[in-house]
């Protein structure tokens, strides 16, 4: 994207496991020098109790897929992709999640550690009306002007009335 663009920076907006394939392209390929800002939504960022549920009822398989045995909690690639700094960099982070997520649980496991680059924000403790789910992060309207404000590196402030 940066040799066809012409950009010296780009910003990564990833949802879900795309938060983890950015985090591992910023801390493992080099992305560093690249990324001027990851903002993820719904990311399991330290797993989610339901690949663990997923690995335990299929006696360790976690479905045969592999995106499942790397979003357990404990999973070697965790281990790997939160060894040392969460945030690698200078490039900003932030991270939107929903209390009432049912994917990424507990909905906590999608902040990282706060070391001065990182916006860790809960959807409810800005619009505590707004309930969507995992997957309803990427149409919220409230989710999407908070977005739009760490695109423009300003502090994150829904729009609780967005459509």
């Amino acid at each position: 994207v940066v040799a066809d663009s012409g950009a010296r920076r780009i910003h990564l907006v990833a949802h879900s496991m795309g938060g983890l394939v950015s985090r591992y392209y910023i801390k493992s390929l080099g992305g560093s020098t690249t990324v001027d800002s990851l903002i993820m939504m719904g990311t399991p960022n330290y797993g989610t109790s339901l690949a663990n549920v997923a690995s335990f009822l299929t006696f360790g398989s976690c479905i045969g897929i592999d995106a499942c045995n790397q979003m357990a909690a404990g999973s070697s690639f965790l281990a790997g992709l939160n060894a040392g700094d969460d945030t690698i960099g200078s490039v900003r982070y932030t991270s939107i999640a929903t209390s009432v997520d049912l994917v990424v649980t507990p909905y906590q496991n999608a902040f990282l550690a706060n070391d001065g680059n990182i916006a860790n924000i809960t959807v409810q403790g800005q619009c505590f009306l707004r309930l969507p789910g995992h997957l309803g992060l990427i149409f919220d309207g409230a989710v999407v002007d908070g977005v739009k404000d760490a695109l423009r590196n300003e502090t994150v402030r829904m729009n609780c009335f967005a459509i």
